[in-house]
């Protein structure tokens, strides 16, 4: 429909450098081609082959609302135009999920500091209150002596803890790639 797949898929040379998105663009740009070039070879089309059936060989790259556009575009004759919103698309999704991870750092920061200042407090400076207490033999509220058992827990069996800890966070991360997983937790 007058753009020829290689042109439409080859590198673009006005690409501003400075662009935090233009190597990811450029990485998938390529992705894009290795997934087109089988529907082309050799600049000449493979017969009955169509853009939208090579690319929704790949679910995880493309997912079914591209599949249907280019389906659309490829029936209507509109690829050229279907593919400059597809793209436009995956730019726009592109930069919304940067500043998402931006705008979560910083959140992701103070939880860390404040972990470790927990542990830390756990570890070094409950034990030394506890120390206190027992040498002056004073009876302990219900939550403080809840705290010192916990700081007990963590200095002796802490290896335990973090392997506890660890195979949780691969367990959760393991379910939320599966589609399940994704569903619930998004």
């Amino acid at each position: 429909a007058g753009t020829h797949v290689r042109r439409g898929l080859a590198p673009r040379h006005d690409v501003v450098d400075d662009d935090p998105l233009a190597g990811r663009a450029a990485a998938f740009r390529l992705e894009l081609f290795a997934v087109a070039a089988p529907a082309v070879a050799l600049g000449q089309p493979v017969q009955g082959a169509t853009l939208a059936r090579a690319f929704s060989k790949h679910p995880k790259i493309f997912n079914d609302l591209y599949i249907s556009m280019l389906s659309a575009g490829e029936e209507a004759g509109i690829l050229e135009e279907i593919l400059k919103n597809l793209g436009d698309l995956i730019q726009k999704e592109m930069e919304i999920k940067a500043s998402v991870k931006s705008a979560t750092l910083y959140p992701k920061i103070v939880i860390g500091v404040l972990v470790v200042a927990a542990v830390f407090m756990l570890i070094y400076v409950i034990p030394e209150f506890a120390k206190f207490y027992t040498f002056h033999k004073a009876a302990l509220p219900l939550p403080t002596r809840i705290l010192t058992a916990t700081s007990n827990i963590l200095r002796h069996y802490g290896w335990i803890v973090a392997l506890l800890l660890g195979a949780g966070f691969l367990s959760l991360r393991r379910y939320y790639h599966t589609p399940t997983g994704k569903l619930r937790i998004d």
